[in-house]
């Protein structure tokens, strides 16, 4: 029987993409063998390093480490159209580039180690295409980078520097070659448009800025609490998915350690799901299981709390459905108003500066 156009129009009006295109990427992972890539990531080893995670605020690196709740969606959208540039222009036409003698590969392997005075760390991850000879020896590696517009680019970003110097480390002390340079590239999501920014390996800034910001990280991981609220771009708190749990809203909250979701806050679903896998004693805010009942019929609930009183009372006592908060019924007996609230994340230990 041929389907009512009606019908198709019902079911895409109902469909999730989001939810679909989850999914789909679950199945590709269980597919291609990266069943790891479908649960949250153990927290790294103090001492050891990826080159993608440089010269960006300590404490959102720590709460993404520690699998804490994200409060805004994954830009999944910008991270495939990004991949998808990588993979699918930027190797093919570097290759096309590339001279009789060289081939370009997609990614090589980096496992380094980085000397310090105070201790030895390790550099671990994969680069962005490389040019190489035909055996497989570095010669220029590359950092792809997707923006809006490239048309005020004229030099790197920090922090994006700061990546390829880890690329010319570690290729350098990988492969046993002596990497002096490379580029970051810059294309525009819109138009395509590029933009190339050669990048020597500078030393100093190796030294004085790269090798400090990893240090502190070490010792930040081997502490219980949390780094300073001292990003290290201009930019990061505007964008960043922890921004509530971090303190930089009007919010009731600020400092909060890695555990628990902020009050009040309606998280999207994916990262409910994220954080529930990372963490099976993790309870639902009353909030997000008015928000997802069928969350809420599988996993436990956190009490409402009086704002005023502190006196608490389960979630199934409370008749809401969303809008404003509830009212305290003890306090509204005694002419009192006020309101009831999910509990606040406990704030953790501030940590200095090493």
């Amino acid at each position: 029987m041929r389907p009512a156009p009606e019908d198709l129009c019902d079911s895409l009006a109902g469909a999730d993409f989001r939810a679909w295109y989850r999914e789909r990427e679950h199945r590709r992972n269980a597919r291609d063998g990266n069943f790891q890539w479908n649960t949250p990531a153990d927290p790294p080893a103090p001492a050891v390093h990826r080159p993608h995670t440089f010269l960006t605020c300590h404490r959102k690196q720590r709460y993404r480490e520690e699998n804490a709740p994200g409060e805004i969606p994954t830009p999944a959208g910008r991270f495939w159209i990004g991949s998808r540039i990588e993979e699918e222009l930027v190797l093919e036409y570097l290759t096309a580039l590339a001279p009789d003698e060289a081939v370009v590969g997609n990614s090589l392997w980096i496992d380094a180690a980085i000397e310090t005075p105070r201790e030895d760390l390790r550099l671990r991850g994969s680069t962005d295409p490389v040019f190489a000879t035909r055996n497989g020896t570095p010669l220029l590696p590359t950092e792809v980078k997707t923006k809006r517009s490239v048309e005020t680019v004229d030099e790197p970003a920090e922090h994006h520097s700061a990546q390829l110097h880890a690329y010319l480390y570690g290729l350098s002390a990988t492969r046993d070659v002596d990497l002096d340079r490379g580029v970051v590239l810059y294309v525009s999501r819109v138009d395509l448009d590029a933009r190339a920014v050669t990048v020597p390996f500078d030393e100093d800034f190796w030294t004085r800025r790269i090798r400090p910001w990893l240090l502190a990280l070490t010792q930040y991981r081997r502490q219980n609490g949390i780094p300073p609220a001292d990003p290290e771009q201009d930019w990061e708190c505007d964008t960043c998915e922890f921004r509530i749990r971090c303190g930089q809203t009007d919010a009731p909250v600020a400092d909060a350690g890695f555990d628990g979701f902020v009050p009040e806050h309606r998280y999207p679903h994916q990262r409910v799901m994220s954080a529930l896998a990372a963490n099976d004693e993790l309870e639902l805010t009353p909030t997000l299981a008015a928000t997802y009942p069928n969350l809420a019929a599988t996993n436990p609930v956190a009490d409402w709390t009086c704002e005023a009183c502190g006196a608490t009372f389960a979630y199934e006592s409370v008749e809401w459905h969303g809008g404003d908060a509830p009212t305290c019924e003890r306090c509204a007996r005694a002419g009192t108003f006020a309101r009831l609230r999910g509990p606040v994340p406990d704030a953790a230990p501030l940590l200095e500066t090493p």
